[in-house]
């Protein structure tokens, strides 16, 4: 009834007012130049096996690493309520958004989009922006045409397909309020203190060296190694430039 609907819709802002409270904090104390002491990054979840990353208001998106990892994805871990998201490009992990029936917003969709982009080929073959499409679980198939047959990791959408067109390529390194190393869509970190990676030419090896001299001299105290693999595990494949970094407030250095 509307009683507990706006029961809930309040628990729902009090829930992102207090996460907002946390990022700020912790965003203040790196201003203050605090010694910032990052946690251990441990896995305890399935998805942590996968790419993925929480959405500004709550919701789980998980995308495959590989054509192994899409194949699984959608095989075993796609429910009805899920979006499926996949750039308009070959070489693309597919993303499932894991709404569990909540509204989705357009932010929402833009985050997911954006998180698809940045880890497609198009990374790797430079671009700055790609277009990218969802649709609902009973559009994906792993029943190809007659005569022809799907790879690993491959699947056949029917129906129409909803794109987001121009999507820009970036990913922002970030501190989470748990006070851990994450990487996110850029579009969900405009308030918080971040390192903005796009396609450049830049080795991988290179820009870690950099995201890591930039947490050290911001004040920040890290387990080097266990950073240094968590970024070449999750950063994209290709070549990277730094558009911008407020850790330090200088770009580049």
């Amino acid at each position: 009834d509307l009683y507990n609907e706006i029961k809930e819709n309040k628990q729902k802002i009090n829930k992102i007012e207090n996460k907002l409270i946390e990022l700020k904090e912790t965003k203040e104390e790196l201003k203050e130049s605090k010694v910032i002491k990052l946690k251990e990054i441990t896995r305890r979840y399935w998805y942590e096996n996968y790419l993925w990353f929480i959405t500004t208001s709550g919701i789980l998106a998980v995308a495959g690493r590989d054509s192994s990892q899409n194949e699984s994805l959608i095989k075993k871990r796609i429910n009805d309520e899920d979006l499926v998201f996949h750039a308009a490009i070959h070489g693309s992990p597919f993303l499932l958004l894991k709404t569990k029936g909540k509204n989705v917003s357009e932010k929402d969709i833009l985050e997911a989009a954006q998180f698809v982009a940045s880890y497609s080929s198009a990374w790797k073959g430079g671009l700055r922006a790609i277009d990218v499409y969802w649709v609902k679980p009973e559009q994906v198939s792993k029943q190809a045409p007659s005569g022809t047959y799907l790879p690993k990791g491959s699947f056949m959408i029917y129906g129409k397909k909803n794109y987001i067109r121009n999507v820009p390529l970036e990913l922002a390194i970030v501190i989470d309020e748990n006070k851990t190393l994450n990487i996110l869509p850029s579009v969900c970190v405009e308030e918080r203190l971040k390192i903005i990676l796009v396609p450049g030419m830049m080795e991988k090896e290179k820009v870690i060296d950099k995201i890591i001299k930039i947490l050290k001299e911001a004040n920040i105290e890290f387990d080097e190694k266990q950073a240094r693999e968590f970024l070449n595990r999750n950063l994209p494949k290709g070549g990277f430039d730094i558009l911008k970094n407020t850790f330090t407030s200088t770009k580049n250095k």
